[in-house]
């Protein structure tokens, strides 16, 4: 059993390839820059201690999305702050979606099936959008909330879209998606690297920094 789910690990994050690790270091490059922002809104500073920090700060991003209980998580995750500890959450919100210029209408249907899988996986509809709320009502404070489109070029972008659709297939299917709409809006995806695109984006990401409150 352990080893079929490390197997479906790998396959999801790494398919073992050069290209595939550079991928991953842009992506990551890409999103670090939001962070280290939403960071230094809560006024954290470079080389400090977890202690310095509250026991954190803890940083989510694309994952409280796919949550069918939000606010139990982030009570869950509100646990391991200690008093006036710090998270920052990043998530894309339902609409707008992904875009490009040229505009390119697989990135709409593409997004809209993202979150036709999520809504089957009974995830609530808004949650990205309710998520100060459903901070507070897990008890945290709402230190900041911000927003952007992270732009990528072309040959980035259109591959992360299609390589996380692609990683959606099985568990859309289940749902009842038909397999051949997963691989046309892939392989449209796909195609476009090479289409004289100028710049491709993600979904608006929702950035919220949040704080524990201090103990009394």
């Amino acid at each position: 059993m352990a080893g079929a789910v490390a197997e479906r690990v790998r396959r999801y994050i790494f398919d073992g390839t050069d290209q595939d690790l550079r991928r991953l270091l842009r992506i990551s490059e890409l999103s670090a820059e939001m962070a280290r922002a939403a960071f230094r809104r809560a006024g954290l500073q470079e080389g400090w201690s977890a202690i310095d920090c509250g026991c954190g700060p803890l940083y989510t991003r694309l994952f409280l999305m796919h949550q069918p209980d939000p606010v139990r998580t982030l009570r869950r995750i509100a646990g391991l702050l200690r008093p006036g500890g710090w998270l920052v959450t990043q998530e894309a919100l339902r609409s707008p979606p992904p875009r490009s210029h040229p505009d390119l209408e697989a990135l709409s249907g593409y997004w809209d099936l993202v979150y036709e899988v999520l809504d089957g996986a009974g995830v609530p509809a808004g949650a990205v959008e309710d998520l100060p709320r459903s901070a507070r009502q897990a008890g945290l404070e709402v230190a900041g909330v911000s927003g952007c489109f992270l732009i990528m070029d072309p040959e980035l972008g259109f591959e992360v879209h299609a390589a996380s659709l692609a990683a959606a297939r099985e568990r859309a299917t289940r749902l009842g998606i038909a397999a051949r709409r997963v691989d046309d809006l892939v392989r449209d995806i796909r195609a476009a690297a090479d289409g004289g695109f100028e710049w491709v984006s993600t979904g608006f990401v929702l950035d919220l920094t949040l704080r524990k409150p201090a103990a009394p």
